[in-house]
């Protein structure tokens, strides 16, 4: 319900034996609890009476938390990890272990290739994936491109540019159209 509790707040600390219940302060009155905590209940609602009735409780048995349930990043990062990585031996290795992956790294870019091979694309231990690869193996294409540099005139040299693709007819090894010409260049479309 939308009430305001006004009783006084209540406190329950860890278990402990019977043979070792905690006294309770003269402030405080003891409630038994089937599990054997002590409810502690202030008679006041001041915050510095509630810690003072909980220092007054630790003359007990204290609660002794499993070891696994302190461990963290940082207490670890703390202990363990920074004095390892301050050993000038560790320092050494880390610095040549970088240099290795750093090096590793640029010969890699090296090797990268642009593009995507169909060989990639289709599942190996297929059809398909046979027939491209001995496709690539056996029936390679090459596509050929010519470029012109320094400032070629093209108005000008437009009979040059028709003999260099006609002289294309004495390779044996370039694919041609059905009724065994060329391909037709950009400049036949112009």
């Amino acid at each position: 319900t939308s009430q305001i509790s006004t009783s006084p707040p209540s406190i329950i600390l860890c278990p402990t034996s019977q043979a070792s219940a905690i006294t309770p302060s003269p402030t405080t009155t003891s409630v038994p609890d089937p599990y054997g905590s002590q409810l502690f209940n202030p008679t006041s609602s001041s915050t510095r009476d509630l810690l003072a009735q909980v220092k007054d409780s630790k003359s007990g048995k204290k609660c002794v938390p499993l070891p696994f349930l302190h461990w963290n990043l940082s207490s670890f990062a703390k202990e363990k990890y920074a004095p390892l990585l301050l050993n000038p031996k560790s320092k050494a290795i880390v610095v040549v272990l970088f240099l290795g992956l750093l090096g590793l790294s640029l010969y890699g870019t090296t090797m990268v290739h642009d593009g995507l091979y169909l060989t990639d694309i289709a599942p190996r231990d297929t059809k398909e994936y046979d027939f491209i690869d001995a496709q690539f193996k056996y029936f390679s294409f090459y596509n050929m491109y010519l470029v012109t540099m320094d400032g070629f005139d093209y108005a000008r040299s437009q009979r040059l540019l028709i003999q260099l693709h006609n002289a294309f007819n004495s390779v044996r090894y370039v694919v041609r159209d059905s009724d065994s010409k060329l391909p037709r260049m950009w400049f036949h479309y112009f």
